[in-house]
C-alpha cells in the first residue's frame, strides 16, 4: 500500500468522528429532509459544512454535500454532467416549521457527487484540492444510509485532512505554527477556484475552529511528515527541492482549477437556479465590490460568462 492510500491515524480519525457528529441546526435538519425526498434511494450520505454550520440560526445559503450511490434520481443529461465534470450543484429550499415569521423558508446550495468520486477526491491519490481541501475543514455528517456508510464517510474526511496536511507542507517555512499551516493552506486552495479570501477572513476562519484544527494538526503530524510541535512550533523537514516541487504542483492546481471552475459555473446554468447570481454574490462578498452582470452574460451565460469572469480575474476580483 503506498503512502497516499494508507488510512489516517486512529487519533485523527477519532477527532474527525467526534466533530462530524456535531448536531445540526433546525434549519439544516429541515433541509436534510428535503434532500432525502429529492434524491431518494440513491442517497448515501449528507454532509454539512461552511460558515452556516457554526450558527444556530444561520442566514444565507446553507452548504450541503450529497454523496450518491446511484443516479436514478437524476435525469440522463444531469447524470452525464456528473460523470464528465463533477460535481453537480442544485438549489433547494423548504419551509421552516415553527418559525416566528410566516412562510419562513430556508435555502441551500446542494453539491452532488458520486460515492466513488468522493472517495477518490478526498484521498492523496487526487491531485486537485477541490474535495480534500474543502473537507479537511470541520464537517458534520447529518445523515448516512447506515452505520457502515457513516464510517466510510468518516474515513474519507480523515483522509482529506491528512492529504491537506501533506500537500500544504511544501508551502511552509522551516518552522511554522498550526495557524500558519491552515491560513496558508486554505488561502492557497481557495486560489485554485473562483474564490478570493482576504488574510483577515482566513485568520478569522482559523480562529473560529482553532481548537479542532490544532488538534487534528498534532494528530496527523507524524503521518503527514513533520514532527510534533515544541512550544507550539512545528519543524518542516522537507528539502528546498521538495518544497519547490510542491509549489510547482500548487501552481498547476491554480491554473487548471480556475479553468475547471469556469466550466462548473457554466454547467450550473443547467442545474442551479440562479447559479450565475450566486457566483457573483460570492465574489462580491469576498472582494467587497459591486459586480453588475451584463445583459448579454445573463441572457447567454454559456457564450459570454467565460470572458466575463476572465475580466474579473484580470481586475483582481479573485486570484
Amino acid at each position: 500500500m503506498n503512502d497516499t492510500a494508507r488510512p489516517a491515524p486512529g487519533e485523527l480519525t477519532a477527532l474527525v468522528r467526534a466533530e462530524s457528529a456535531h448536531p445540526a441546526s433546525t434549519a439544516a435538519r429541515a433541509l436534510v429532509d428535503a434532500i432525502r425526498a429529492r434524491f431518494g434511494d440513491d442517497l448515501f450520505g449528507v454532509l454539512f459544512y461552511g460558515s452556516c454550520r457554526r450558527s444556530a440560526a444561520p442566514e444565507g445559503l446553507l452548504d450541503f454535500y450529497v454523496v450518491l450511490d446511484g443516479t436514478r434520481s437524476l435525469g440522463r443529461f444531469e447524470s452525464a454532467l456528473l460523470v464528465v465534470l463533477p460535481p453537480n450543484v442544485y438549489y433547494l429550499e423548504c419551509p421552516l416549521e415553527g418559525a416566528r415569521v410566516a412562510d419562513a423558508r430556508v435555502r441551500s446550495k446542494v453539491t452532488v457527487v458520486t460515492r466513488g468520486a468522493f472517495r477518490r477526491g478526498t484521498s492523496g491519490r487526487w491531485f486537485h484540492s477541490y474535495l480534500w481541501g474543502r473537507f479537511s475543514q470541520p464537517t458534520s455528517i447529518v445523515w448516512a444510509r447506515d452505520p457502515a456508510a457513516r464510517q466510510e464517510l468518516e474515513d474519507a474526511l480523515a483522509r482529506a485532512t491528512l492529504t491537506f496536511l501533506r500537500r500544504v507542507l511544501p508551502l511552509l517555512a522551516s518552522t511554522f505554527s498550526a495557524a500558519d499551516l491552515w491560513t496558508t493552506g486554505l488561502g492557497t486552495s481557495y486560489r485554485t477556484e473562483l474564490r478570493s479570501e482576504r488574510a483577515a477572513k482566513l485568520a478569522r476562519l482559523y480562529a473560529d475552529e482553532a481548537d479542532y484544527l490544532d488538534a487534528v494538526t498534532r494528530a496527523g503530524a507524524a503521518a503527514a511528515g513533520f514532527a510534533m510541535p515544541v512550544d507550539g512550533v512545528f519543524t518542516n523537514p522537507l528539502s528546498p527541492a521538495r518544497r519547490r516541487l510542491g509549489w510547482a504542483a500548487w501552481r498547476v492546481r491554480m491554473v487548471t482549477g480556475t479553468l475547471l471552475s469556469f466550466l462548473r459555473i457554466l454547467k450550473s446554468a443547467w442545474t442551479f437556479d440562479g447559479g450565475l447570481d450566486y457566483a457573483v454574490w460570492k465574489l462580491e462578498r469576498q472582494s467587497g465590490r459591486t459586480i453588475p452582470i451584463p445583459p448579454e452574460v445573463r441572457a447567454r451565460p454559456w457564450r459570454h460568462a467565460p470572458a466575463f469572469f476572465w475580466r474579473l480575474y484580470r481586475e483582481g476580483v479573485f486570484r
